[in-house]
């Protein structure tokens, strides 16, 4: 029998573990061309210990079925940089981006380092119940999540415009193009 799927905050080090395993099996160099192209993938591998060091800032949100992390979405607040070198990477890549005629930097937001679902559960509101639940955790506090998505991962920008980001700018660093977009709650 199948538990209820759950959406919540993560609490423990062994969703960080899960979470760890989650983001190994999917990523870019452990996937085929086809899985790549037809599934997505993520780009950044997360270790436990950095998992464990951005947790410090402020939880992610997970989903889980039968005691099982399934899906993720990470959390990485602008203070994060100290721990997460390619985010400092990004930041110092992004801080003179423009939104609505001021520089990112000059809001409050957080970064989603990154999300992803089990392959056996995706579309199945998993991707939708884990930014909502961003939101209803962090509006109050933040004014958008930003992120970026490498242009050839065309499944996940989808996904991202289908839940209300918009594209604000593309971007080339040393991992390749990405496009720059933000969820604005206001």
């Amino acid at each position: 029998m199948t538990n209820k799927i759950i959406t919540k905050l993560v609490t423990n080090e062994q969703e960080l573990l899960e979470i760890e395993s989650l983001n190994q099996k999917n990523s870019k160099k452990n996937l085929t061309q086809n899985e790549i192209e037809k599934e997505g993938y993520v780009s950044w591998q997360y270790s436990f210990e950095l998992l464990k060091n951005i947790h410090q800032f402020a939880p992610s949100i997970i989903t889980i079925a039968d005691n099982q992390v399934i899906g993720y979405a990470l959390t990485c607040t602008t203070a994060c940089n100290v721990v997460h070198p390619e985010l400092n990477k990004l930041f110092t890549t992004i801080k003179e981006i423009q939104y609505n005629s001021k520089k990112l930097f000059d809001y409050n937001f957080y970064l989603m380092g990154q999300i992803c679902i089990d392959k056996k559960y995706r579309g199945q509101g998993v991707f939708k119940s884990l930014y909502d639940f961003h939101k209803q955790i962090y509006s109050s506090k933040y004014q958008f999540i930003f992120t970026t998505i490498s242009t050839e991962n065309q499944r996940s920008i989808k996904a991202h415009l289908k839940q209300g980001f918009k594209i604000i700018e593309t971007i080339d660093d040393h991992f390749g193009k990405w496009v720059a977009v933000i969820w604005d709650w206001n």
